[in-house]
């Protein structure tokens, strides 16, 4: 199921965003690694198959990712196993874990409301370090 919703949903950078529903994007027949882990875990719902949304940071030691990331963890067998569908990744070796939840909402890492005007940012930072 994993590379068969790749196919149908390939990666397209900001062609969703945070708002974007797991029908609205299967319906575009693309999406990012939230859209990819919303689809998924509907299909396994609709199964009865226990799942959770993880979100976190993808590590890369080549690269800068600064955006966070999105996978899911499907129990089966009495353990929890990860699918990176964006990556068809199926184990947490390079996976940065921030949260875990049912969905984006319960894991967004920043939530609340604001009053008032304004600029507003935010800047975050992950620094990695592997034990040798």
């Amino acid at each position: 199921m994993a590379n068969a919703l790749i196919m149908k949903m390939p990666f397209v950078k900001d062609v969703t965003h945070v708002g974007t529903t797991a029908a609205e994007s299967f319906a575009t027949s693309a999406g990012v690694c939230q859209d990819h882990t919303h689809v998924f875990l509907g299909c396994l719902r609709d199964q009865h198959i226990p799942a959770r949304y993880v979100s976190g940071y993808l590590y890369d030691d080549t690269e800068n990712h600064m955006a966070s990331y999105a996978w899911a963890e499907v129990w089966l067998d009495g353990y929890w196993y990860t699918f990176d569908i964006s990556n068809q990744l199926f184990q947490p070796s390079s996976h940065v874990y921030v949260a875990i939840g049912r969905d984006y909402l319960d894991t967004a890492p920043v939530r609340g409301v604001r009053m008032g005007g304004g600029y507003e940012n935010l800047y975050s930072q992950v620094l990695v370090s592997r034990l040798s």
